[in-house]
């Protein structure tokens, strides 16, 4: 075993040094630049958002009928008859059962979205990255999660703009990063009773 791991290491070692002297074409990306600056990306975040605003205005919707009964049991609890109250903080009880039940199963099919659109952006990007490296003579393109490299190596604006004109985009959008997508309303504190 260790011999067989020394060979792969002696071979990899090898492998460097012969794409090393003979001047390879290196690049590097950075890939969440590439991801987020993509047009792919603002498309796949703006038809999540539309997916999932049902839900969202929903749950908001439940939150503040939730939080209206709340205050009206706090304000009149003094004033109503026990039955009146124990029909309110049941209400109140099996409504924050149903809201949290709601806001877990709309983040949870929200992630599972952003993850399944996520992986088809991810396989965009490297297949572009690979058009790319092939179409400019690129013997290695290095991706995120490199220290340091001068602007010569990036490569990341030109496949931008590839991406850009993949999807008819003219001008590159904005420079500033694209936020990520909201994710559905985090879980609320259960009202006081």
């Amino acid at each position: 075993m260790k011999r067989s791991v020394n060979i792969l290491l002696v071979a990899a070692l090898t492998g460097f040094a012969s794409l090393a002297s003979a001047q390879a074409k290196i690049g590097v990306v950075n890939t969440d630049a590439l991801l987020q600056n993509s047009p792919q990306f603002v498309s796949a975040n703006t038809a999540l958002q539309q997916e999932f605003a049902p839900r969202q205005r929903e749950i908001v919707g439940l939150q503040q009928s939730l939080t209206a009964l709340d205050e009206r049991l706090r304000r009149d609890g003094a004033t109503m008859t026990e039955l009146q109250r124990s029909q309110a903080q049941r209400e109140l009880t099996e409504g924050s059962r149903t809201l949290n039940s709601k806001t877990q199963a709309a983040e949870e099919d929200f992630e599972l979205r952003r993850d399944e659109e996520m992986g088809k952006l991810q396989k965009l990007l490297r297949d572009e990255i690979g058009v790319y490296a092939k179409a400019n003579g690129y013997d290695l393109i290095l991706v995120s999660g490199v220290g340091y490299a001068g602007p010569a190596y990036d490569v990341t604006k030109p496949l931008l703009e590839a991406l850009n004109k993949k999807a008819g985009v003219t001008a590159a959008p904005a420079a500033a990063p694209a936020a990520a997508p909201a994710a559905p309303a985090s879980k609320p504190a259960t009202p006081a009773k």
